[in-house]
């Protein structure tokens, strides 16, 4: 009977439909699996966060922290590494604007022979309040050797930024800038050591991810 069906045109011909029909749909299964990516988890945010962190490379490593807090957000490492980010973040902003200041505001002239370093920040200081209408002063911080006297400068410009000012001022007297926080550094290079990264001194604390941390 068996081998009576097998020969029958009719019945072959059913055999193929359904065996190409299983084919078919064993197919999308198999492009389905094989197609699926495996979804970041958490923990590899928080993996790609912490790398980043510890390669000074705040910009990429803020996301990632962000998306751990956004499921976790109790989870104290990454909190504590966003918060230094925020904080270097906030810094840099106001270095930025001080900055900005020293570029936009202008000085009408200025013309002074042998002044020492101390009355040309004076005036600096003086004249940055008036040209500005009082919005800006900004803060200078002199320092010098112990018991030496401050270098003196002589200088005739006119229509020149007082960051062109400050900048010529310390190239003549054989001192270094430096625009921070809260005010402009003027010091000979080696009493003004180099800026050291954000990170130095922080507690935050950067350990392997752990799914109750």
């Amino acid at each position: 009977m068996k081998l009576l069906l097998t020969q029958n045109p009719f019945f072959r011909g059913i055999t193929s439909v359904l065996a190409l029909a299983g084919v078919m749909a064993v197919a999308p299964v198999a492009q389905s699996q094989a197609g699926e990516e495996k979804k970041p988890t958490t923990a590899d945010y928080y993996e790609a966060g912490r790398q980043a962190f510890f390669r000074d490379d705040f910009a990429s490593a803020k996301p990632y922290l962000i998306k751990v807090l956004q499921v976790k957000p109790d989870h104290v490492p990454s909190r504590s590494m966003l918060n230094v980010i925020l904080d270097a973040e906030k810094k840099a902003g106001a270095k930025t604007s001080m900055l900005a200041w020293a570029k936009r505001t202008i000085i009408p002239s200025i013309d002074i022979k042998d002044a020492p370093v101390e009355e040309v920040i004076a005036f600096l200081r003086v004249k940055s309040r008036s040209l500005t209408n009082g919005e800006w002063e900004p803060n200078f911080v002199l320092l010098k050797p112990e018991g030496e006297e401050p270098p003196t400068v002589t200088m005739a410009l006119r229509e020149v930024p007082v960051e062109f000012v400050i900048q010529t001022m310390a190239e003549m007297s054989g001192l270094v800038v430096r625009y921070e926080e809260h005010a402009i550094k003027v010091a000979p290079q080696d009493l003004l050591p180099p800026e050291q990264s954000e990170l130095k001194g922080t507690q935050a604390v950067a350990v392997e991810w752990r799914e109750n941390s």
